[in-house]
């Protein structure tokens, strides 16, 4: 089984602690504040995206727990905000 199946809310969470990713730089509550990546879910669908200053950049939908948690996973290990 690959890290993406495995990936819930609380494991990312771990996992981005172990990372050492700053709290500030994500929310998983689906929260708008400035400059975070976020993910979010509303009924049977799982996003994630950017905020800035309330406004939701690369949005991407999944239909999967899993898969929204390694997007933001990677997104936030590989992607520079500025």
């Amino acid at each position: 089984m690959s890290e993406a199946e495995q990936l819930t809310v609380d494991t990312l969470r771990d996992r981005l602690d172990e990372l050492g990713v700053p709290t500030e730089r994500y929310s998983l509550s689906g929260a708008h504040s400035y400059d975070t990546y976020s993910l979010r879910r509303r009924g049977p669908v799982w996003s994630t995206f950017y905020s800035d200053h309330g406004n939701e950049g690369s949005l991407r939908e999944f239909t999967s727990e899993a898969e929204a948690c390694a997007d933001l996973l990677r997104r936030l290990v590989t992607e520079d905000p500025c």
